[in-house]
């Protein structure tokens, strides 16, 4: 039995028992005087209180009692806690704040407090016995439960805030494990400051209690550690956090798996891994500020008002003074603020780059918008250029009657072009069907070199013969395109050259990987042309090859580009063919010419679908008389 005595002072309405306890040397900060008892075992305490007739009715408030305990006022037992025993067997460990209210009106109270503990590195009183007004006690002690509610509460919903941040942009991992120290912090808080969590599930044991503590409070230091190094990762050792890491992941699993006697020692080496944290991340904070990194200032002011928070907790623990319970709930929530404060800084920063992003981004929207009207104009006016290079369809069926010509660019300018002229002399007619290199404006651009290479070839030689055309056709645009210097050139034509006799009805033509395809007596041939196109290298020897055709009434021949036939669509996505473009051209024989245009391009526009266009198209047709 160990007895002392307090003297109770009624006119402050509280009075405080502090009651000689066992303790260990170990436990800091909790030095009541007494450190010659072991932590481990059993022992009983004992004080008298003389108390005054016209006390108002008193009430006991007590914290943590090291591991289970009997309370008796006069002889009589008013609150036991766990089981106590002398010893481990049969021993039951419980935390559970309790609030008791005295009934006894006797002048003199002996009070008597029974403790064992056998689980826990810390044995016996581990907060001071408060008995006091009734009303008072209720009052702090329901100041102390708002305290940790107002914290813990509001930790979580800062943490769901940045788990939704992270959801949205897993990019930045420094929201996750911010969030995830929000919410262990706020475990802790609720289970270890006013029990707020063990009140509400008395039914909770207290192996699975204590090990919530402490693993709280060892992820919390992780998850710090790895929100610094995500935030200010260039400033942050990667070999420190790893080997951080490894120690925590031991203690973290000894915690898991030893018992509370010993696992409750790793708070030790917790403490200075905390320490030497504090210190490593002020290091951090100091060196991201130099470097002028958004959200380091406020890091650094979190760091200070966490100091002031462990300060305000270490000097309650020390029994220096005992600050309001408010007052260090806010603090510890200022600091959890304040650690915000550099996502809010950094946010603040992007949102404010992305306003000059989107003012600068505005600025050249104007210009190329207006450098994109310009370009649309001058593509339209490059369009009435070459439409004006190419010959009216009347001008054409001046001299071939019944001919067709679908013409249908894949986009404002084309690449194929068709050229017509007709020799008077001899009654003679001469037609170009060709598909330059590229389509749009670097195919027209093609297109304008053809024509006007083709209309000084023929102004020059009116009887010259479609090869020799090709021919001289080739050096034209080698010669303009530099080929000759340069023999990777690979810009130029396919096309195909016919020179028709309207007074004989025969056609000679020769191609550069062009084809035509000849209708006759509902029977079907094509006419494939040499594999070389106008711009290419010829090898020493290489002459065009010719075809000369008598033609009868009713032939109708065909001359097209491969943008017609390399079209996708159908069911299946897959392109039209030659194959498929024959068998449209067959059908079209059996319908008037004057239909054949139009029929034509619906059943390329039903083989398109809904597919994007790919080339240009060009077909020519003409059906003898």
């Amino acid at each position: 039995m160990i007895g002392s005595s307090i003297g109770i002072h009624f006119w402050i309405l509280a009075i405080v028992l502090q009651i000689i306890l066992w303790n260990t040397c170990q436990n800091f900060g909790k030095n009541y005087g007494v450190n010659e008892y072991p932590s481990t075992g059993y022992a009983t305490f004992r004080t008298n209180i003389k108390l005054r007739r016209d006390r108002p009715i008193l009430a006991f408030q007590l914290g943590d009692i090291h591991n289970a305990y009997n309370l008796f006022v006069n002889n009589e037992l008013v609150r036991s806690v766990g089981h106590v025993t002398t010893s481990l067997k049969g021993s039951v460990p419980q935390w559970v704040p309790q609030f008791v209210v005295l009934d006894d009106t006797s002048e003199v109270l002996e009070i008597t407090l029974q403790v064992s503990n056998f689980h826990h590195r810390n044995g016996g009183v581990q907060h001071a016995i408060v008995l006091g007004n009734v009303d008072y006690l209720l009052s702090v002690k329901e100041s102390i439960s708002l305290a940790d509610l107002l914290l813990g509460g509001s930790c979580m919903v800062i943490g769901l805030f940045f788990f939704g941040m992270y959801f949205f942009y897993k990019k930045d991992k420094s929201t996750f494990y911010f969030g995830l120290f929000c919410f262990s912090f706020a475990v802790r808080v609720l289970i270890v400051g006013s029990r707020s969590l063990l009140i509400i599930m008395p039914w909770l044991p207290w192996e699975i209690a204590i090990r919530i503590e402490y693993l709280t409070l060892f992820l919390s230091v992780i998850f710090f550690l790895y929100f610094i190094y995500f935030s200010f990762r260039d400033q942050t050792s990667k070999l420190l956090v790893q080997l951080t890491s490894y120690i925590y992941i031991v203690i973290i699993t000894g915690t898991i798996l030893l018992p509370a006697s010993v696992f409750t020692y790793f708070v030790i080496p917790n403490n200075l891994l905390l320490l030497g944290l504090i210190v490593y991340a002020l290091n951090v904070y100091v060196k991201a500020l130099r470097r002028k990194v958004f959200g380091a200032g406020w890091a650094i002011v979190s760091l200070g008002v966490l100091l002031v928070a462990v300060g305000l907790a270490l000097s309650e623990y020390a029994n220096l003074f005992i600050p309001s319970p408010i007052l260090v709930s806010s603090a510890f929530l200022a600091f959890v603020f304040a650690m915000s404060l550099i996502f809010a800084a950094r946010f603040g920063k992007a949102f404010s780059d992305v306003e000059s992003l989107k003012s600068a981004a505005d600025i050249q929207n104007h210009k190329i918008s207006e450098q994109h009207d310009l370009i649309k104009d001058s593509i339209q006016y490059a369009k009435r250029i070459q439409t004006a290079l190419l010959p009216s369809k009347k001008m054409i069926q001046e001299k071939l009657p019944n001919s067709i010509i679908y013409y249908n660019p894949q986009s404002v300018v084309s690449g194929d072009f068709y050229w017509y002229k007709y020799v008077e002399n001899t009654n003679d007619v001469i037609l170009a069907i060709s598909d330059c290199t590229g389509h749009g404006v670097p195919g027209a651009f093609m297109s304008i070199l053809g024509i006007s290479s083709l209309d000084k070839i023929v102004s020059t030689n009116p009887n010259i013969r479609p090869s020799k055309i090709l021919e001289q056709l080739n050096s034209e645009i080698r010669q303009k395109l530099n080929s000759d210097i340069d023999e990777k050139v690979q810009e130029g034509m396919d096309v195909i050259i016919c020179r028709i006799s309207l007074d004989t009805n025969s056609i000679v033509f020769s191609s550069a990987l062009h084809k035509m395809v000849l209708i006759r007596n509902s029977e079907i041939k094509t006419y494939n042309g040499c594999r070389h196109f106008i711009g290419s290298h010829f090898k020493k020897g290489f002459k065009f090859l010719e075809h000369e055709l008598a033609l009868k009434k009713d032939d109708q021949i065909f001359m097209f580009s491969d943008g017609v036939y390399d079209q996708k669509g159908g069911d299946t996505g897959k392109k039209l063919y030659l194959k498929g473009l024959e068998e449209i051209l067959f059908e079209m024989v059996n319908i008037p010419v004057s239909e054949q245009e139009m029929y034509l391009s619906s059943k390329i526009k039903n083989w398109q679908g809904t597919t994007e266009q790919l080339d240009d198209m060009l077909v020519f047709g003409w059906k003898v008389n």
